[in-house]
């Protein structure tokens, strides 16, 4: 991968987030505004290719989403609160953000923006953490 010289995401672990129930468990991927759809292509093709179920969240107050989405990325979006987007961080108009809800409702990783080689590995790290961590505690 190709980054800017001197650049690195913003990785969090352990985040706690106000209840957004609709925010269900799971990979979400998504961006402040549909300006950031350059960030948010490049974290949805690396979720391609491999081959993660996720989901993508938007914002309410920022349409035009469905301008810049394909149909088939369409069926996969959820629009939240702008609270959220506040709740998350997100301080520039094209930031796009990569998370991890667990079980608990904790975001186990929240990365904003561009997911730099390090960054990406953490993710998928964790998501392999927080799934054996959600098989060993599910009595099913």
């Amino acid at each position: 991968m190709k980054f800017l010289r001197g650049y690195q995401a913003d990785v969090r672990t352990d985040v706690a987030l106000p209840a957004f129930p609709a925010l269900d468990r799971g990979i979400w991927f998504g961006g402040a505004t549909p300006r950031s759809i350059r960030e948010l292509n490049v974290w949805l093709a690396l979720a391609d290719e491999a081959a993660l179920a996720y989901r993508i969240a938007v914002f309410r107050d920022t349409p035009g989403w469905e301008l810049v989405l394909p149909p088939s990325r369409q069926t996969m979006v959820e629009a939240f609160p702008t609270e959220l987007r506040e709740s998350l961080g997100l301080s520039r108009p094209d930031q796009s953000f990569a998370v991890i809800r667990a079980a608990s409702g904790k975001l186990p990783m929240l990365i904003r923006g561009l997911p730099t080689e390090d960054a990406w590995e953490a993710f998928l790290a964790c998501r392999h953490d927080t799934n054996d961590a959600t098989r060993a505690s599910d009595p099913g």
